[in-house]
């Protein structure tokens, strides 16, 4: 963040979360303390919507880590374990962890509170009442312009499911958890919308989160141009990448899908006007990453984006030539500066 203390740690994978570490000192990251989000919510419709507040895991320093890492620190160094009950409950003194899709029961032996914040951190989070059912929670950006976070969620299933994994009903990655996030299953994932205040220390910390853009899972007939995408054509699949453009009020969102769609694409989102406009799509099999605005090199913004193994995810057998697999980085501009 602008005040060089801030620091937001998405987190890709099942049942995960959002991490702000705050630095004691500007410019310097080997000193400060780590938080984890909570989801409160208060409403399901597109995506969901809650209030955050942060769980404290306490602070620590690199130096004091890297001693736990040299001398080998392991799971069983860290952790006590009990048998989960059949309600999602624990024995006395431990507490539950739905954390990467496990439920356990867990106990921080004494001593070894900074080895788990450190070293095992989605467990301690989600031990501590931290919100770990996020599903595949990938790029994120800032944007000055609204004082807003974006992070795309490549898929809304699992732990962000009410008790279901991909529309089935289990409870599996609800077990040693609180089931803070419940929301319909989308397999096409979305964009969600951050807006900050002060607090933990920080001018910068996430007060609420929403659903902003998602993408519309949908189902084409056999003999329609686009039979076997997923997801709408003209909506997102699977937003793996964003980066906000500063004065243009656009949002660039990349996506990383197989099935959604069969050519990837990069959009920019108009947060005036709401709308999504494709300004770069991928060979069959590719998809988009790295997408990101450098506000001013030598005088001038640019937008980087790159197209990641072509015919590598499907289509292997549409390849034609061995050039054809390349990969490719490229940019649009010159702008002005978009700082």
């Amino acid at each position: 963040m602008p005040d060089r203390k801030t620091v937001y740690e998405t987190d890709d994978g099942t049942n995960v979360g959002l991490f702000m570490f705050v630095a004691d000192e500007p410019g310097r990251l080997d000193s400060g303390r780590l938080y984890a989000m909570r989801w409160h919510q208060t409403g399901d419709e597109n995506g969901g919507v809650a209030d955050l507040d942060w769980v404290d895991l306490g602070h620590a320093d690199s130096a004091s880590v890297k001693v736990l890492i040299d001398k080998g620190t392991t799971f069983s160094d860290i952790f006590e374990t009990a048998r989960i009950g059949e309600e999602g409950g624990c024995p006395e003194g431990f507490r539950g962890s739905n954390a990467n899709g496990v439920p356990e029961c867990l106990k921080v032996k004494p001593g070894m509170e900074l080895a788990a914040s450190r070293l095992e951190t989605r467990r301690y989070a989600s031990m501590l009442g931290a919100t770990t059912e996020l599903r595949k929670e990938e790029g994120l950006t800032y944007d000055p312009d609204h004082g807003r976070l974006y992070v795309a969620i490549s898929e809304i299933a699992n732990g962000m499911e009410d008790a279901a994994a991909k529309g089935a009903a289990t409870g599996r990655y609800e077990a040693g958890g609180a089931n803070a996030i419940r929301v319909a299953y989308n397999p096409c994932g979305g964009v969600y919308a951050l807006d900050l205040g002060k607090g933990e220390g920080s001018d910068y910390a996430a007060k609420t989160m929403r659903g902003m853009v998602l993408g519309r899972p949908t189902t084409y007939p056999k003999d329609d141009p686009y039979a076997g995408s997923t997801c709408a054509i003209d909506g997102l699949a699977n937003p793996d990448n964003v980066s906000y453009l500063p004065g243009y009020d656009l949002l660039l969102i990349g996506e990383d899908t197989e099935d959604g769609h069969q050519n990837d694409a990069v959009w920019a989102y108009d947060l005036g006007g709401r709308k999504l406009t494709r300004i770069l799509t991928t060979p069959y099999g590719a998809e988009t990453t790295s997408v990101y605005a450098y506000p001013n090199l030598g005088g001038h913004g640019y937008v980087v984006s790159v197209v990641q193994h072509p015919y590598g995810e499907s289509d292997q057998d549409k390849l034609q030539t061995p050039e054809q697999a390349q990969a490719y980085l490229g940019y649009l501009g010159p702008f002005p500066p978009l700082d």
